[in-house]
């Protein structure tokens, strides 16, 4: 009976991490297409990717798979341990989410909207793109690439994710602007708040939501998850 009671623990919190990562996955696409939308500005890693698409001329989803496939190495090599279902979540479906919300944002907002429409557009947009990511964080099931670095930056060294957060969108967008991206509002927004604002909300979360849905201190790890 003990044991019956651990399986169905263990289930029922790899349901709830599930159902968690699959909403900030979607959040992450909506804000992501609420950026694009704007004109105002890539996030950072979409700086890059365009940077790499204008350096080795190729097309953007070509970019953007190479950029996947150069972050994912770095992650296996130092953040292999925060790799998980989630990860997967993430990779699959944001582009998804993506192309779900584009025709429903195009008859909203565009870049032809007054630019006070744009403005509040990418606030909101950056603000659930925050959410989304806090919410995969607070999962403990899997994190982004970029963010299994960073974790595992985080977790060697002490350093708070908030500014190693920052460190990161910023390289990306310096890298990016080099090989000839385009920056704008949005991204300056997103590398300056981008960490404070995740940490802050990740925080709120686990006092809130995590609590009332029993994760406010996950007792299942990613490898014990793996072995049932």
């Amino acid at each position: 009976m003990v044991l019956h009671n651990r399986i169905r623990c263990k289930r029922e919190v790899l349901l709830k991490k599930t159902i968690l990562c699959f909403t900030g996955t979607l959040l992450i696409g909506l804000g992501v297409t609420m950026f694009l939308k704007s004109g105002l500005g890539s996030d950072p890693i979409s700086v890059f990717v365009e940077g790499l698409h204008i350096l080795i001329k190729t097309s953007i989803g070509n970019a953007s798979l190479i950029s996947n496939i150069i972050i994912l190495s770095i992650a296996l090599i130092i953040g292999r341990r925060y790799i998980f279902i989630g990860t997967v979540i993430g990779a699959i479906f944001t582009g998804l989410a993506i192309n779900f919300f584009e025709p429903y944002l195009v008859k909203i907002f565009s870049v032809d909207s007054f630019y006070s429409i744009r403005l509040i557009m990418i606030v909101i947009g950056h603000f659930i793109v925050c959410l989304g990511i806090a919410l995969n964080l607070s999962a403990e099931f899997g994190f982004s690439p970029a963010d299994c670095i960073i974790t595992a930056i985080s977790d060697k060294t002490g350093w708070q994710y908030r500014y190693l957060k920052i460190a990161t969108d910023a390289s990306f967008t310096i890298c990016g602007f080099i090989l000839g991206g385009v920056i704008g509002i949005g991204t300056i927004l997103s590398v300056a708040t981008g960490g404070p604002l995740i940490s802050e909300i990740k925080k709120l979360l686990e006092k809130t939501l995590l609590k009332w849905i029993g994760l406010k201190k996950p007792t299942v790890d990613t490898v014990e998850v793996a072995g049932t």
